[in-house]
């Protein structure tokens, strides 16, 4: 379904399609089973990543190591890309896989996602020819750009076309990548950083819209704005926020991320604290239902416009929910970072 950006004084997204019912993510508003799902997620636990599906550890990788894509392959296999030791890295079940590109210090690869029986991701690599960025298809080099541009992050249509996001001086870009020749189609500024701040974004495309989210973090302040880009406009969503993830579902652009709380609990003592938010047609959700401490709303996904699957990570470990109800809870004691997901989805 096409997605439309309607004007408002608030400047508030707003897109036509059918109604989805989102919320906190809640136990007894689950809806009854009509799939099997199998999550697999990539994690940071002290100073070394694991993969896990569902709740049991699959997977415990190298020290110093970081996991920022997966894919769950139809023949079984499960591919991961990151770093270890600012290296890029890749896996397969566990394993690492030998990588034919350029390497050096703050190197890595991210943002992995499927096409039909191939898996592809994107990284930065800093060599002795500089700092440029690629594409690996199946592990292979299929681009490599010019020097002094970064790739963020990436994804496909569903058409199959190639978008990403790459930083170059203070400009932040969408590139469009033909996937049969691998050539540069289309290069365009979306958002010019101020100086001395700090950016992440996340990325996600459509049928025919594309979407980017935007956290800038004041690099003084330490507080962040909540930003998406749409088909061409850029929209402020919320002051002291962030955005880690987004997805498009049922005509709707749906944000993750978290708000940024100050708990004044007395005039000497000042809490900083993160409550996991989602955005849906531009208005925030609670998210932190359950969740112990800080909370942040880390992961989307659509899958095939059916389901909307939400990942939060918390102090108190992970939840999963489909459409805001609680699908998992995986209790976790350290401290733990969920970077990266892929679902199996099989109807019922």
């Amino acid at each position: 379904m096409k997605i439309n950006l309607i004007k408002t004084a608030c400047a508030l997204i707003v897109l036509i399609g059918a109604t989805v019912a989102v919320s906190s993510c809640k136990k007894e508003e689950q809806p009854q089973t009509q799939y099997d799902a199998t999550f697999y997620l990539g994690l940071r636990q002290e100073n070394e990543s694991c993969i896990y599906k569902g709740n049991q550890q699959l997977y415990k990788l190298e020290q110093d190591s970081w996991v920022y894509g997966l894919a769950a392959m139809p023949d079984g296999s499960i591919y991961a890309c990151g770093s270890v030791a600012s290296e890029p890295a890749l896996w397969k079940d566990g394993k690492r896989i030998e990588l034919n590109i350029g390497s050096g210090g703050y190197s890595s690869l991210y943002s992995m996602t499927v096409r039909g029986n191939d898996w592809l991701c994107c990284g930065s690599i800093f060599d002795t020819e500089g700092m440029y960025s690629v594409i690996l298809k199946n592990g292979e080099l299929v681009y490599k750009s010019d020097t002094g541009i970064r790739f963020e992050c990436m994804d496909c249509s569903d058409s199959g076309e190639c978008y990403v996001v790459a930083s170059k001086g203070q400009d932040i870009s969408l590139l469009q990548i033909e996937p049969s020749s691998w050539k540069l189609v289309s290069s365009q500024i979306i958002v010019t950083e101020s100086e001395n701040n700090v950016w992440e974004t996340s990325i996600h495309a459509g049928s025919s819209d594309i979407a980017v989210g935007i956290s800038e973090t004041d690099a003084q302040k330490w507080e962040s704005k909540a930003r998406c880009w749409l088909n061409g406009t850029l929209i402020d969503i919320e002051e002291r926020s962030s955005i880690r993830d987004l997805t498009f579902f049922a005509g709707y652009v749906v944000l993750g991320g978290s708000h940024e709380l100050i708990l004044q609990h007395s005039p000497e003592e000042i809490e900083f604290r993160n409550s996991a938010i989602q955005w849906v047609n531009g208005a925030p959700q609670d998210f932190s239902y359950g969740c112990t401490g800080n909370s942040e709303l880390r992961l989307l996904r659509n899958w095939n416009n059916l389901f909307l699957f939400q990942c939060v990570d918390h102090d108190g470990g992970i939840q999963i929910c489909n459409n805001g109800a609680l699908l998992l809870s995986i209790p976790l004691t350290q401290d733990t970072d969920v970077t990266s997901w892929d679902i199996v989805v099989k109807v019922i």
